[in-house]
């Protein structure tokens, strides 16, 4: 993550499906900051409970809590006290409010991948003024926050125009998306190259260690 609180405290996660595991993990790998992790769901069925048991035996100095969609009182206090939101659902309708959102806060949209989901409103994403995403085409006619929202080409950011071609943080571009607005947002759909070159990592990393099993004849 390059843009959003350096050493976040307080983090949001809305679903509890494999999307949301993941990144629960990744995030607090990268960010031992992070003390409580709060997982929003629909409802607390059985998925959520077993996440919760899961998620607090691999990590057991944070302080992990579940809150229902339903409960909107309880729902804005945890948006209102997060550094980083995730969220990782198909919703149709914002599941929070702009005025929830403290000044400071990332938000990852991760979830919707078609032009009727939404998990933000529209005031929401003007506040970030810019936003980071995997694919300006690929948002532009998916991504139902960025077309309700009418965001032009001139306001998406592309992940590798933050980088060199060495792969180096550009120090301007980053503070310049960071300084866009009062909040920070990334948009993502999803797009084949990033899954090929993650696939290809995998594959290499397993031969290097010697695991796994080599299919020689798979074409």
């Amino acid at each position: 993550q390059v843009i959003g609180p350096s050493k976040p405290r307080a983090f949001v996660v809305f679903g509890a499906g494999i999307q949301s595991e993941a990144h629960i993990n990744q995030h607090l790998h990268s960010f031992t900051t992070i003390s409580v992790c709060t997982i929003v769901n629909r409802n607390t069925n059985e998925r959520l409970k077993d996440l919760l048991i899961a998620l607090k035996i691999r990590f057991p100095n944070v302080d992990f809590n579940a809150c229902s969609l339903e409960d909107t009182e309880h729902l804005a206090r945890l948006v209102s006290s997060a550094d980083i939101i995730c969220m990782t659902t198909p919703s149709t309708q914002p599941l929070i409010q702009s005025s929830w959102v403290k000044q400071g806060t990332h938000i990852n949209l991760i979830g919707s991948y078609t032009p009727e989901m939404v998990e933000v409103d529209k005031h929401t994403i003007y506040r970030a003024k810019k936003i980071l995403v995997d694919s300006r085409e690929a948002c532009r006619s998916e991504a139902g926050e960025i077309i309700q929202a009418s965001i032009g080409d001139e306001d998406l950011v592309e992940i590798g125009e933050l980088f060199d071609q060495a792969g180096r943080p550009l120090t301007a571009a980053i503070d310049g998306l960071k300084s866009a607005g009062d909040i920070t947002i990334f948009k993502s759909v999803g797009i084949g190259l990033m899954d090929t070159v993650i696939a290809s990592l995998v594959v290499n990393k397993a031969v290097a260690l010697g695991v796994g099993t080599n299919v020689g004849s798979y074409d």
